[in-house]
C-alpha cells in the first residue's frame, strides 16, 4: 500500500518559510482592511471582522500546509491561493455593512481572476 503521509524527515524540516508567508499575507490583509475602513463608510467592526477571519482561516492554513507539504516554502500556484484566502477573508468582514456593494464586488472579482490565474 502506498504511504502519502508525510515522513518524519520532512515534517522536521524548516517550514519558516511557510510561516512567514502566511503572516505576510495576514499582515497586507488587515492592512487593505484598515485602508478600506478609513476610505470607504465601514463600520467599527469591519477591522475586527476582518481580524478574526485572517486569525481562523490562517490557522487552519498554516495548519495545513505544514502538515502536507514536503516544501519549506509554498510554490507560485499556492501563493496565488494563499492570496486568494486572503482576500476572501477580507470580504467576509463585509458581511453586516452597508452601502459598500461596488467595493465587495471589485474584491469579489479579483478573487475570481485569481481563480482563473491558479487554475490556468
Amino acid at each position: 500500500m502506498l504511504d502519502t503521509a508525510p515522513t518524519n524527515a520532512r515534517r522536521c524540516g524548516s517550514r519558516f518559510g511557510i510561516l512567514l508567508e502566511h503572516v505576510l499575507t495576514g499582515a497586507l490583509v488587515v492592512a487593505l482592511a484598515i485602508g478600506l475602513r478609513v476610505a470607504l463608510p465601514l463600520s467599527e467592526l469591519f477591522t475586527w471582522k476582518v481580524i478574526t477571519a485572517v486569525l481562523v482561516g490562517g490557522a487552519v492554513t498554516l495548519s495545513y500546509s505544514t502538515r502536507y507539504l514536503s516544501t519549506s516554502t509554498l510554490g507560485a500556484a499556492n501563493l496565488v491561493t494563499l492570496a486568494r484566502g486572503g482576500l476572501v477573508t477580507l470580504l467576509a468582514g463585509f458581511i453586516g455593512e452597508m452601502n459598500v456593494g461596488w467595493a465587495a464586488f471589485m474584491i469579489a472579482s479579483t478573487v475570481l481572476v485569481l481563480d482563473g490565474v491558479d487554475g490556468w
